[in-house]
């Protein structure tokens, strides 16, 4: 299992150099951005943009790193669509409790083989559930994250990955898209297509209330928007739900980048949520005809607290997008007592 100082993440988010264990400090220092899997280039990951970076793990953890002290861990999978953070969280759970975690992901073999991280989890109910028996044999922990549909949708179409035939032409926003592997890799499960990707990100987004159906204990859905605007917070409640020792210093580490178009540092991704500027990337009649769409899950996005086409036409909303009281409602951790902050912004129990 890939247990050591630090957890071994996706992104090989402290990369480890030779038999030693130790990390690469450079790329440390460029860890917000990610490794691409396919030339080693940098990306950036507080943009939510999440890349496959699997045969890093072959070739850059050493094998004699596998399986040791596993009982010493607290299990971890990171889950969540293509573009939304499922990357960013990696880096700082790594960053901030990598000495206390395993991880576990498909990209590994053996005890630690985990789930595909962007599959469905209603998807694996239907068609293969045995393929989370480890992780539940293993009281392994799921943290799963969700986006802003708006900004998902403008971030698949820049680094779509497997839905890359949903993203071309113009009409990219109101025809069907077909999920090729909606269960991951490696299995006989069968592609699933959808009325649109406002369809398709809503089943998933909807789909990990279904992670307990499939025996996982404890569950955590996070949004993406709030990692990236209240970071240190984000990394309390996840350390009061797991029972993690806190550092004595939330870890924030930003350095510039490229790959895809123009990579973002936080300051960036600040702003872009801040100001929602993913939605002058919609022509005025697309950003209408995507919150018609949303329109049938209302309680996905009341329940995230999504509230962008609030505006656009007789759309209401219970709540406002982007306030710090968010941390101030219920966080949803769906498979435990809820953790508050008070109105000091101080955890109570």
């Amino acid at each position: 299992m890939p247990v050591v100082i630090r957890v071994l993440c996706l992104l090989a988010l402290l990369p480890y150099s030779g038999a030693t264990g130790e990390p690469l400090q450079a790329e440390a220092q460029s860890i917000w951005h990610g490794i691409d899997a396919e030339d080693n280039h940098l990306l950036s990951i507080w943009d939510g943009i999440d890349a496959e970076v699997n045969h890093l793990l072959s070739t850059r953890v050493p094998a004699s790193l596998i399986n040791l002290r596993v009982a010493e861990k607290k299990g971890i999978q990171f889950m969540g669509l293509q573009d939304t953070g499922t990357n960013l969280i990696t880096a700082m759970m790594g960053l901030n409790f990598g000495d206390q975690l395993t991880l576990w992901d498909s990209s590994f073999s053996g005890a630690t083989q985990g789930l595909w991280k962007h599959a469905n989890p209603e998807a694996l109910i239907e068609q293969v559930p045995d393929v989370a028996l480890p992780l539940i044999k293993g009281n392994v922990s799921i943290i799963a994250m969700v986006r802003d549909p708006l900004s998902w949708l403008q971030s698949v179409r820049k680094a779509p990955y497997e839905l890359e035939s949903c993203v071309v032409g113009d009409d990219w926003l109101n025809r069907s898209c077909t999920h090729p592997v909606p269960c991951g890799y490696g299995n006989e499960a069968e592609a699933e297509t959808y009325d649109n990707l406002v369809s398709l990100w809503a089943h998933w987004t909807r789909s990990y209330g279904k992670l307990e159906d499939l025996g996982v204990q404890k569950v955590i859905t996070l949004r993406y928007e709030d990692l990236v605007l209240y970071p240190e917070q984000v990394m309390t409640e996840i350390a009061w739900s797991m029972e993690l020792k806190m550092p004595d210093k939330i870890s924030l580490i930003d350095s510039p980048a490229k790959l895809h178009g123009e990579a973002l540092g936080r300051d960036d991704a600040l702003t872009k949520i801040s100001e929602q500027k993913y939605l002058a990337d919609f022509a005025e009649d697309s950003t209408k005809m995507v919150c018609g769409q949303l329109e049938a899950f209302q309680e996905i996005l009341n329940w995230y607290s999504y509230d962008n086409c609030k505006e656009v036409g007789n759309f209401p909303r219970k709540v406002s997008f982007l306030r710090k009281a968010s941390f101030r409602r219920k966080y949803n951790f769906m498979s435990m007592k809820m953790p508050y902050l008070d109105a000091t912004g101080c955890l109570r129990r």
